[in-house]
């Protein structure tokens, strides 16, 4: 079937959205653009409404474009995807996705936008909590993992910023998105792994994340769960649902190895 996507997102001209489906996609589902960014980086957008309509047979040709008069189709409405929080979140993204400004300036920008009212409201209603690092269980499941790791030959990496509270009582929390720690290993080669307790959930700036970093290189962001549970995040998979156990580093380690091999 034919279709038109629009959005009242500020895009550029450029976007390349489908025209003809065979099966339309459900509510909720996301649609890629096929113009991709600087970094290979993919824009991608929720369905929000989908409505058939049909060319009117008095229709201009500028209304008609690649339609016939009289000919039905799919408009389809889209908009933000759930990995964003708001608007400002969104367009700061997109501008890093068109190379526009630097990774540097982006996490610089991005700062502000966290920490703006609105911001920790939405994540507030989303029931996502950032709790303190220092003894809270994801660190200490986190803890004993990378010194299993370690065990196993494995380079691990800690975000510089992931390190709780210093002496002078401040809290330091990790950089918005960025993974918990990079593992490096001769079997999995570069991974970056994201902890989380049994309750915890990604935040949408940590959903982003992965999503970047498994569309550049599939197979490289994960999500280590208490008590012991792999979660690969594609933006497909339920993290509920689509989980593979562990029960030590060196376990972890082969789990990886076999998604990277199977993939």
């Amino acid at each position: 079937m034919k279709i038109r996507c629009l959005t009242n997102l500020d895009l550029d001209y450029n976007e390349i959205w489908p025209e003809e489906l065979d099966i339309l996609p459900p509510v909720g589902s996301c649609i890629a653009s096929g113009n991709e960014g600087v970094n290979g980086s993919l824009l991608r957008l929720k369905v929000c409404s989908i409505t058939i309509r049909r060319i009117p047979d008095n229709a201009s040709a500028i209304l008609t474009g690649d339609f016939k008069k009289g000919e039905w189709y799919a408009e389809i409405e889209l908009h933000l995807p759930t990995n964003f929080v708001n608007i400002s979140e969104f367009e700061l993204w997109y501008e890093k996705h068109k190379g526009r400004i630097s990774i540097e300036e982006y996490q610089r920008r991005h700062k502000i936008i966290s920490n703006s009212e609105d911001y920790k409201c939405v994540l507030r209603a989303s029931h996502i909590n950032y709790m303190p690092i220092r003894n809270n269980p994801e660190s200490k499941f986190r803890k004993t993992i990378c010194t299993q790791l370690k065990e196993c030959n494995a380079k691990v990496i800690n975000n510089p910023q992931a390190v709780g509270e210093t002496k002078s009582g401040s809290k330091i929390f990790p950089e918005p998105g960025i993974s918990d720690i990079i593992v490096i290993h001769r079997y999995i080669g570069i991974i970056f792994l994201e902890f989380k307790a049994a309750s915890g959930k990604l935040s949408p700036v940590q959903r982003n994340f992965l999503l970047e970093v498994n569309d550049k290189a599939p197979y490289s962001g994960f999500v280590a769960q208490e008590p012991g549970l792999l979660y690969y995040f594609d933006g497909r998979s339920n993290m509920e649902v689509d989980f593979f156990p562990f029960d030590t580093g060196k376990d972890l380690i082969h789990r990886i190895r076999e998604l990277k091999t199977s993939g």
